[in-house]
């Protein structure tokens, strides 16, 4: 068993309706497709993983999570397959977290080669109660810029405001 984690560069959404049917009776299957791309690897290439969320898989029992084709080739491919379900709340951590981490563990013998039996998406270190708004970048930049973004954001940053709230 082998695990990989990767730092996710970016993403993109797609959703599709598909019907299949015979003599008036349709079948509908609904898809929904996270595609990640990771940060370059150390030769440069970046890994990219489909993330699909269907609900054709709401019953997989299947010990399998996923397949991996890029242990023996240029082409880093990953493919996921989740429940329909568990869109929302992979596609809310990516939208809302900073950085956000991709690792799978993949087998590298036997009958299930390259089949992923684990996936995870992972955020970074947060600092406790950082709330909705992330104030983190702010650390990066100079005083006054920070003044200039709490401003717009309506947090009142004059001295007059933090003794007004009893601070000093």
């Amino acid at each position: 068993m082998a695990t990989i984690q990767n730092r996710i560069n970016n993403y993109k959404v797609s959703i599709s309706v598909k019907r299949n049917g015979i003599d008036g009776f349709a079948v509908t299957s609904t898809e929904r497709v996270i595609e990640l791309s990771t940060e370059p690897l150390v030769h440069g290439i970046t890994r990219t993983i489909l993330m699909v969320f269907s609900n054709n898989f709401n019953t997989f029992t299947s010990p399998i999570v996923g397949h991996y084709s890029g242990r023996d080739t240029f082409a880093q491919h990953v493919a996921v397959w989740l429940p329909l379900h568990e869109f929302e709340v992979n596609y809310d951590l990516l939208r809302h977290e900073k950085p956000v981490y991709s690792e799978f563990d993949f087998n590298e013998s036997g009958t299930l080669i390259g089949y992923i039996t684990r996936f995870t998406l992972t955020t970074g270190t947060e600092r406790p109660g950082e709330g909705d708004t992330d104030v983190s970048e702010l650390l990066d930049i100079t005083i006054p810029e920070r003044f200039a973004i709490l401003s717009a954001m309506g947090i009142r940053t004059e001295p007059e405001a933090m003794t007004a709230n009893g601070q000093s």
